[in-house]
C-alpha cells in the first residue's frame, strides 16, 4: 500500500457516503483516497479496472442483499481486502462475514475515523499476510508434489496429514480419501505396524532417525531409505512425525550382486590358485622321476616352481 491508500466505498446511502467521507479526511487520519460506487455491479467494474488497496462493502444495495453481496465481490476480485460495513448490527452474520472472506464487520453509527482507518489497515495488513501464507503454502505444495520421493506427514495417532504426489501414485489411491486415515487402510497389517513402530521411537525419542522400511507395492517388495523427524508445536509437544523416503531398491539389489559376484570371485580365485599349486607339484614330481631315470629336468625351476614349503623368489 502507498503513502495514500485507494478505498472503494460501494454503498448506496449519501449520508453514510458523506459520513465516511469526513471520518477519512479528518486530519488525524491523512493518507486515504476514497471513491464511491452506489451499486455492486458499477463496484465490481471498478475493481477490475482500477487498483485499489481496500474495499469498504455495505451489505444492502439496491442490486444486492446480505452475505451474496460480499460472496460476489470475493467471486469476482478475492485479493482485495475488504471491510463490512453495514446497518446490521448480527453477530452471526458478522462471523459468516470473516468466515466468507471479509477483515472487519463494522457496524454503521458505532464507528468513529479512528476506527474506522484503523480497520483499513489492519485489513491491508491481514489480508498482506494471508497473500504471503497462501504463497509460502504453494511453494511447499509445489517442491513436494515435485519430488521423487514419498513425501508424507502424519499425527501423533499415526493417521496422515499430508500425502505427496508420489506416495499416491504409489499407494494407487487419491489422496484426499487417505488424509486423516491410518496406514492399515492400505498397507498389510506387518507393514503398517513396523512403520508405525518406527513413528512411535521417533515420537517418543523426540529425535530424527533414519532407517530402510519395506513396502508391497503391486509390482512387488521395495526397500526405501527413510528419514523420519518430529513434528513440534509452539509449546514444545510432538504432535507428529514428517517422513522424506526414496526407493533403494534397485541400488540395493545391484549392492547385492556385486557382493554376491566379489564372493563368487574370490571362490574361483581360491579355486584357480589350488590347481595351480598341484600343477607345480606334479611338474616337481616329474623332475624328481627324470632325475633318478639318469635324465634331465623336463621342466625349469621357474615353471616347477619352488618345493613344497620354500617360499618362492620375488622378482629376478
Amino acid at each position: 500500500m502507498s503513502n495514500r491508500a485507494r478505498v472503494l466505498l460501494i454503498e448506496d446511502n449519501p449520508g453514510d457516503v458523506r459520513l465516511v467521507r469526513e471520518m477519512l479526511r479528518s486530519p488525524a487520519e491523512p493518507g486515504f483516497e476514497l471513491e464511491i460506487a452506489e451499486r455492486l455491479g458499477d463496484g465490481l467494474r471498478r475493481l477490475s479496472d482500477g487498483d485499489f488497496d481496500v474495499l469498504l462493502l455495505d451489505l444492502s444495495l439496491p442490486d444486492s442483499q446480505g452475505l451474496e453481496t460480499l460472496l460476489r465481490v470475493q467471486a469476482s476480485t478475492p485479493r482485495i481486502p475488504m471491510v463490512v460495513m453495514t446497518g446490521t448490527d448480527d453477530v452471526d452474520l458478522a462471523i459468516r462475514a470473516v468466515q466468507a472472506g471479509a477483515q472487519d464487520y463494522l457496524v454503521k453509527g458505532r464507528v468513529d475515523g479512528n476506527l474506522l482507518a484503523r480497520s483499513i489497515r489492519y485489513a491491508v495488513e491481514r489480508k498482506r499476510v494471508e497473500a504471503a501464507l497462501v504463497a509460502s503454502q504453494k511453494l511447499l505444495h509445489d517442491i513436494t508434489d515435485s519430488s521423487a520421493s514419498l513425501i508424507y506427514a502424519l499425527d501423533a495417532t499415526g493417521r496422515f496429514m499430508l500425502i505427496n504426489r508420489r506416495l499416491e501414485s504409489v499407494l494407487g489411491v487419491p489422496r484426499e480419501t487417505l488424509i486423516g486415515k491410518a496406514r492399515e487402510v492400505i498397507l498389510p497389517p506387518d507393514i503398517a505396524a513396523a512403520h508405525r513402530a518406527n513413528d512411535l521411537r521417533v515420537i517418543t525419542e523426540r529425535l530424527p532417525i533414519t532407517l530402510e522400511e519395506e513396502n508391497d507395492e503391486p509390482g512387488g517388495k521395495r526397500t526405501y531409505l527413510s528419514v523420519k523427524f518430529p513434528l513440534v508445536d509452539g509449546d514444545g509437544h510432538v504432535y507428529g512425525i514428517g517422513g522424506n523416503s526414496t526407493d533403494i531398491t534397485e541400488s540395493k539389489r545391484a549392492r547385492e550382486l556385486i557382493k554376491s559376484q566379489l564372493e563368487e570371485l574370490h571362490r574361483w580365485q581360491d579355486v584357480m590358485l589350488g590347481r595351480e599349486d598341484r600343477l607345480q607339484e606334479l611338474k616337481r614330481e616329474v623332475n624328481e622321476l627324470s632325475r633318478r631315470a639318469g635324465e634331465a629336468d623336463r621342466y625349469s625351476s621357474q615353471e616347477a616352481g619352488p618345493p613344497s614349503g620354500v617360499p618362492g623368489r620375488q622378482g629376478p
